[in-house]
């Protein structure tokens, strides 16, 4: 099975209208020689150099397509737009949006990659829900593939090239919520922040979260002692802690953007939604570390708690051991 674009070459440059910086319509395609017995095709539009080629932290999805019909060879320009083929359904990006958003890298050349998979079965589309993720239409293709194809574009930013505010490409990311740790991942998660506002006028809300684990886990990590406790005596030491580590990581970044240090006690997770949503941020950052295995349990299911169910992109940063 073979995929093309008229528009571009495999590996050769995507033209600016298929792009953030351009009309951001989605380009046409074309594909054939798929297998006998095909029911539907997918599509999957994904950049894997996010947000940096030089250090890609994430593959990041753009489009999404699924139950294109088996006896649809191409997609016209501005499909997403315009209309797509009968039954065929959009899944959501990772902008949580379910269509086409083009190219806008922050940093660099990246790659997209554009990828048909024939399948010998149509996707359910599950009652009440009429949108999916990329990790749901992966999940559901698994052993369905009878063949697939890909087709390489690359696009990087010009150099002049002004974003249009409607729009909410990585190029686009202004007010940026930090939530890290003091591991690792938390040097990680703010160079990448770093690079992420370095030629651009962003707000970095950078946020720092403490609370005491109270019961069995606070003994096992070794937080609190038992059986008994003065909290008064406890609580002081973890303030002050978390406000040095905050105090050094706004010390971090320098001339780099403009940064709005944020103490707050309480469970990590909400109160980094809170601050993202109070500050009307566009994108959140988070680092989570592995200190030891309890803590990484912890600390991994904050993080990935937030990346489920923050409505904002949310980008995040593991440790290199983890």
């Amino acid at each position: 099975m073979e995929l093309t674009s008229p528009s571009f070459e495999p590996m050769g440059p995507i033209p600016v209208q298929y792009t953030s910086d351009g009309a951001n319509i989605s380009p046409p395609l074309y594909w054939r020689d798929a297998p006998a017995g095909t029911k539907s095709f997918a599509l999957i539009v994904e950049d894997p150099d996010a947000p940096d080629p030089r250090a890609p932290e994430r593959t990041f999805v753009h489009w999404a397509v699924y139950n294109l019909p088996p006896d649809g060879s191409s997609l016209r320009e501005g499909a997403a737009r315009v209309g797509l083929p009968d039954g065929a359904m959009s899944g959501l990006n990772d902008w949580k949006h379910g269509t086409y958003d083009g190219p806008a890298p922050p940093v660099g050349r990246h790659r997209y990659f554009f990828k048909l998979y024939a399948l010998d079965t149509r996707l359910n589309v599950a009652s009440g829900k009429q949108t999916r993720t990329k990790a749901e239409i992966d999940r559901d293709m698994r052993d369905h593939v009878l063949a697939h194809a890909e087709l390489v574009g690359t696009y990087a930013r010009p150099a002049q090239a002004a974003p249009r505010p409607s729009e909410k490409g990585a190029n686009m990311f202004k007010r940026i919520v930090l939530a890290t740790d003091f591991g690792e991942s938390s040097r990680k998660a703010s160079d990448l922040a770093r690079r992420l506002v370095s030629n651009v006028d962003a707000t970095i809300f950078l946020v720092h979260t403490y609370e005491l684990p109270m019961g069995p886990v606070g003994d096992a990590m070794g937080v609190i002692p038992a059986p008994a406790i003065d909290l008064q005596a406890v609580w002081g030491p973890v303030e002050q802690a978390a406000r040095e580590n905050l105090d050094a990581e706004v010390a971090r970044f320098g001339g780099a953007g403009h940064v709005e240090p944020i103490l707050r006690s309480g469970a990590p997770w909400e109160e980094v939604l809170l601050v993202a949503k109070e500050k009307n941020a566009d994108l959140i950052v988070v680092g989570s570390h592995g200190r030891s295995g309890l803590t990484r349990t912890l600390l991994g299911s904050v993080a990935e708690k937030i990346a489920r169910t923050a409505p904002i992109p949310v980008l995040l940063v593991r440790e290199t051991n983890e």
